[in-house]
């Protein structure tokens, strides 16, 4: 059996001296969002909501399709998501991080749109994180990637107190780092 996977990681900081958590812990609120599906359209929706405004919400973008999807956006009333880097494919997996800052607590509905005729199975994996977060440099580094039987992606953080969140689909995974924490997942192995 071959596994396909499509990962990310990112860094991330709070607001502080050079970078420095110093104005308060990155803290996991909750999962925001974790869902997977198998539509056959190029485009779904699911509900979520920010616990606080200010909270850094993360999401990893996952769609199966040959040929490749060329693109994805996701979008929903009030919110502004940021793409990090490229959109990661090979062998009909494709995946994107975005990330947002929440704008208020309601509950919302967003749209995913991906640039292809349908995909045929998708996931959206995030996670909200609390602390002061400036929009612009929340993000240190990021990285997207695509493989074949892994969900492995490098990223060099660029503070002390910074934190690191990495997404992953595939058909299981088998344990998490030392010191890492299980946020968001679908139930379908990511």
């Amino acid at each position: 059996m071959v596994v396909l996977a499509a990962c990310g990681r990112i860094d991330f900081a709070t607001v502080g001296d050079g970078g420095a958590v110093a104005s308060g812990t990155i803290t996991h609120v909750q999962a925001f969002v974790q869902l997977q599906g198998s539509s056959g359209a190029a485009s779904h929706t699911f509900t979520a909501q920010a616990t606080a405004v200010g909270d850094l919400v993360l999401v990893h973008e996952y769609c199966r399709v040959t040929p490749l999807a060329t693109g994805v956006m996701i979008a929903a009333p009030g919110w502004s998501f940021v793409q990090l880097g490229a959109t990661a494919n090979a062998a009909g997996e494709n995946a994107a991080s975005f990330a947002a800052i929440a704008p208020d607590t309601a509950s919302a509905t967003f749209t995913v749109t991906w640039a292809t005729t349908g995909c045929i199975d998708t996931d959206d994996i995030g996670d909200e994180f609390g602390g002061s977060f400036v929009p612009a440099t929340a993000i240190d580094s990021h990285d997207e990637e695509t493989g074949d039987n892994d969900c492995v992606a490098h990223v060099t953080t660029r503070h002390s107190g910074d934190a690191v969140w990495a997404a992953c689909t595939t058909l299981a995974v088998s344990g998490l780092g030392t010191g890492y924490t299980l946020g968001a997942d679908d139930g379908h192995g990511d």
